[in-house]
């Protein structure tokens, strides 16, 4: 691949749409950029010269590179906040206007309708919802209201069975009644202009692809076409990406924590069973998988890591290889080696293939931290506060994060909502990533930091 011609074509995706190209996005531009290059007899000149002087290719570019899995009612829970403007000045318009960003297929606006029509049916008649994507295909998808019954695979049967009618293929088709209250645009929400303002916006899992100063942008635009006293709703992982300081200025300002899986627990509260015989034999290819792994967890908490890697090795090499919590235990291990390498290694390799890892999450922003890259280990530690908002060493690591990056009130901000958790646990709790500190001895260093940050910026 032309290195310089990649390089300019990923500077006209940013100056274009503000999409900043890493992690992620790095894998699936790599993959777009192939499929588009072979189109011109991989000629990759002759593929920056198009982009660059062909918008419409631009876009269907970016919308190839940026297209990402939408369903109706994802995240479900964060619909329940439309519910806050039945108390608010808002409710008393005569029309409710309703704007989603980065509506991509158009499941969430008809999402937002078919809730309203069966939660709120008093204001039903009040709202137009509009949906905005750079890429007219996905909005030419959303336009058609029909829907392969992937697309609803977590919508309930009543609502199924009330909001959707079967096509002579097979698919689903929205109904009328809320097809009507739905309208789509094609448009860049950074050159988005709109003539009146809007009640309520929702603007989820769109912040999390653009650099700082584009969602400093995102955000003022919002804050513009927020009405007073108006909701606007993100995402969970964007929501720690925002300036709240303007938006809060306006009126309301809301978003709703996902409730993690119940199989994803904080590595500080594993229980073992304490009669569990550490002194079995080493010649055990048939032994119980979760046998292993709570041997490999005792090793752990005895700090003996050698051992522990021992134990979860063998589980990933001669039992389950696809065992996501002995994998993440490895990378633990090997950490606690100081084998950063490996670790990172084995962690990525999860993170990979599982995006509900928080320890995972949690583990590689800490080695980057250590490893002083701090803007990329703020990344990973945003995914873990997105599974776990309540996990106060993820807080803590982040007033850390943005103490490496000066950013001293953000800092200061991190280390009271770290505090606020620790208020809730006993003073004992322990943590093995430093296994001589206590949720006591933390609190106390959040507290000394939090007030030497404070007399410094006076």
């Amino acid at each position: 691949m032309n290195a310089e011609k990649i390089d300019e074509i990923k500077h006209l995706v940013k100056v274009y749409s503000g999409l900043l190209i890493k992690e992620s996005l790095e894998m699936k531009f790599d993959e777009t950029y192939k499929t588009w290059v072979a189109r011109t007899g991989n000629n990759p000149y002759k593929l920056a010269d198009l982009l660059k002087n062909n918008t419409e290719m631009l876009r269907e570019f970016i919308s190839d590179l940026t297209i990402n899995e939408s369903y109706f009612f994802r995240n479900a829970e964060q619909f329940k906040c439309i519910d806050q403007i039945v108390s608010t000045p808002i409710n008393k318009k005569p029309e409710i206007k309703i704007l989603s960003i980065g509506c991509s297929n158009g499941c969430e606006p008809y999402s937002i309708a078919i809730y309203i029509h069966k939660y709120l049916p008093e204001i039903f008649k009040k709202i137009s919802i509009i949906g905005i994507d750079i890429s007219q295909k996905v909005i030419d998808i959303a336009k058609s209201g029909v829907y392969q019954s992937w697309y609803l695979r977590h919508t309930r049967k009543e609502f199924q069975e009330e909001y959707f009618e079967m096509t002579e293929n097979n698919q689903f088709a929205v109904v009328d009644k809320i097809k009507n209250k739905v309208q789509f645009e094609t448009a860049n929400f950074l050159d988005y202009e709109a003539a009146e303002k809007y009640q309520i916006i929702f603007c989820r899992n769109f912040l999390i692809y653009f650099e700082p100063d584009t969602v400093n942008k995102i955000c003022d635009k919002i804050a513009n076409l927020i009405d007073k006293n108006g909701i606007v709703i993100f995402g969970n992982s964007d929501a720690l990406l925002v300036n709240q300081s303007d938006l809060i200025k306006k009126g309301c300002y809301y978003t709703i924590d996902v409730a993690t899986e119940e199989n994803i627990k904080n590595i500080n509260d594993i229980s073992v069973r304490v009669s569990y015989d550490i002194n079995s034999k080493v010649n055990r290819p048939k032994k119980d998988e979760s046998e292993v792994f709570k041997k490999g967890v005792q090793f752990i908490k005895s700090e003996d890591y050698v051992e522990a890697a021992k134990e979860f090795e063998f589980i990933l090499t001669n039992i389950n290889p696809k065992n996501i919590r002995a994998a993440t235990f490895l990378g633990y291990s090997y950490y606690k080696l100081n084998n950063l390498s490996q670790a990172k290694a084995v962690l990525k390799k999860v993170l990979d293939t599982e995006s509900l890892s928080y320890e995972a999450y949690l583990l590689y922003a800490i080695i980057l931290y250590e490893e002083k890259n701090c803007a990329e280990a703020l990344e990973y530690l945003r995914k873990a506060l997105f599974i776990n908002p309540q996990s106060e060493i993820s807080w803590f690591y982040l007033g850390k994060i943005y103490e490496c990056q000066k950013e001293t009130s953000s800092a200061v901000n991190a280390y009271k909502k770290a505090l606020s958790f620790l208020e809730l646990l006993p003073e004992n709790k322990k943590y093995p990533l430093s296994p001589e500190i206590s949720s006591g001895m933390l609190k106390e260093w959040i507290t000394n930091k939090i007030s030497e940050i404070e007399k410094g910026s006076h």
